[in-house]
């Protein structure tokens, strides 16, 4: 019973977390990595690690997340520094912000990624408009 409230209330803070995606503002990409160090701290008490990312990989808002890197176009590694975490057992959950385009995507990684130089520790986000790569905002969250 405990377990599943514990589920409950993950899925609840993920819904919360991608809600807050629609105050992402996309900007001008740069590909530059972001640390989340000057962005507030994401208060998301059942997660083990949250990130809020504009379009450019800027970190908006994050609680155990080391920095978001755009690599290309559409293409962001986020690096979790939550103990324990591994991207090949971990289940990570992927939001976009809001949009006004109807045709877009997002997906993520469950495995070791080259563009995220296959760091365990590292989840690569794609984002996708009109069925091509795109920058767009999103959300991940680690429960």
């Amino acid at each position: 019973m405990i377990s599943i409230k514990r589920t409950h209330i993950a899925v609840a803070a993920s819904v919360a977390l991608a809600l807050a995606a629609g105050g992402a503002i996309a900007t001008a990409a740069t590909g530059d990595t972001r640390a989340p160090s000057a962005a507030p701290v994401a208060v998301a008490p059942y997660a083990r690690a949250a990130v809020l990312a504009d379009a450019t990989g800027k970190v908006v808002r994050a609680k155990g997340v080391t920095s978001v890197t755009r690599v290309s176009k559409g293409r962001y590694c986020v690096k979790v520094s939550a103990s324990g975490f591994d991207v090949r057992t971990a289940v990570p959950q992927v939001s976009l912000g809001i949009t006004t385009a109807l045709n877009v995507g997002i997906g993520v990684s469950r495995t070791l990624q080259p563009a995220c130089k296959n760091d365990p520790k590292s989840v690569l986000v794609r984002t996708i408009r009109a069925n091509a790569v795109n920058d767009e905002p999103f959300s991940l969250t680690i429960a």
